[in-house]
C-alpha cells in the first residue's frame, strides 16, 4: 500500500481528488486531504500519516503557494510531490519549479493509480501517460494517454475524503458536487475546452456522458450515507444532451 496526502489552502471539495481517492482505495492504496496555509499547518499530519507522496490539485491562483509549500516539504521531509489540476494541465513548464517533482496533465485517476503502483513496486514512471517528471536532473515528458470512453467504469467519488476536514473547520456538509459528463464541444474564448480538445486530439471522444442509472445510483448513495441536501452539478456543460436531460429529470 502507498499513501497520497493532498494539501489545500482552499477549504473546498474538489471533484478531482475525490475520484482519485476512490481509485486508489479500490486498489488498496490510501489517500487523505488536509487544509492549511503553511507548512506548520501540515507538519503534524505528515509526521503521523507518513505519506509516500504529497499531492496538490491546483488552479493558477494557488500555483505559487503550492510550489512554495512543496519545496519546503521536499527540503524538510524528503518527500516527492505530485501536481494535477487545471494549472498543471495548461502550463506544463510548471515542472521547472523547485517544489515540483511530478506533473499530471488532463484527467488524473488512472495516472495517479499507476504512479502509486510504481511507488509501491519501486518502478520507474516511464510508461505512465499524461505524466511529466524529473529524473536525474532532466525533465521527461510522457505521451498523452487515450481518454476513458466509459466514465461509469470509474468508482463513485470518495465522499468521505473531505469530511474530516469539513467537520474540523465547521464547514457545511449539506451541499456536495456531482459530475454527470466530461468535456464540452464549444469554443468560448474564456474557457479551457479548446485547449483540452487539442491536447486529447486523436485520443478518443472528449465529450462523454454518464449513464442515467449510474448517476441516480450515486445520488441515492449520497442521500442515504451523507448529510447531502443540495447538489451542485459541476459538468463543463450540464444537460448538453437535451434528450438525456429530459430522461434524467
Amino acid at each position: 500500500m502507498a499513501k497520497l496526502l493532498f494539501l489545500q489552502n482552499i477549504q473546498y471539495e474538489f471533484v478531482g481528488p475525490t475520484y482519485i481517492s476512490a481509485m486508489l482505495k479500490r486498489a488498496g492504496h490510501d489517500c487523505k486531504v488536509v487544509f492549511g496555509n503553511s507548512l506548520v499547518n501540515f507538519e503534524e499530519t505528515i509526521e503521523d500519516y507518513k505519506p509516500d507522496i504529497v499531492g496538490f490539485s491546483i488552479m493558477s491562483p494557488t500555483a505559487a503557494w503550492a510550489n512554495e509549500v512543496g519545496a519546503q516539504i521536499k527540503n524538510k521531509y524528503g518527500l516527492p510531490t505530485i501536481f494535477g489540476g487545471a494549472h498543471s494541465t495548461f502550463y506544463p513548464e510548471y515542472i521547472k519549479n523547485e517544489g515540483v517533482d511530478i506533473l499530471v496533465r488532463g484527467e488524473g485517476e488512472d495516472v495517479a493509480l499507476e504512479v502509486m503502483n510504481c511507488i509501491e513496486d519501486k518502478k520507474d514512471f516511464g510508461n505512465i501517460g499524461n505524466l511529466i517528471y524529473k529524473k536525474n536532473g532532466s525533465v521527461i515528458e510522457n505521451r498523452i494517454r487515450n481518454l476513458r470512453t466509459d466514465l461509469d467504469a470509474y468508482p463513485f467519488p470518495d465522499r468521505k475524503l473531505y469530511e474530516p476536514e469539513f467537520r474540523k473547520h465547521n464547514m457545511d456538509l449539506s451541499v456536495r458536487h456531482v459530475i454527470t459528463s466530461r468535456g464540452c464541444p464549444f469554443s468560448c474564448t474564456f474557457c479551457q475546452a479548446v485547449t483540452m480538445r487539442q491536447m486529447y486530439k486523436g485520443k478518443g471522444n472528449y465529450l462523454r456522458i454518464r449513464k442515467i442509472d449510474k448517476v441516480l445510483e450515486e445520488l441515492e448513495l449520497l442521500k442515504n450515507t451523507t448529510e447531502t441536501r443540495s447538489l451542485y452539478f459541476v459538468d463543463d456543460t450540464f444537460g448538453l444532451d437535451f434528450a438525456w436531460l429530459k430522461d434524467f429529470l
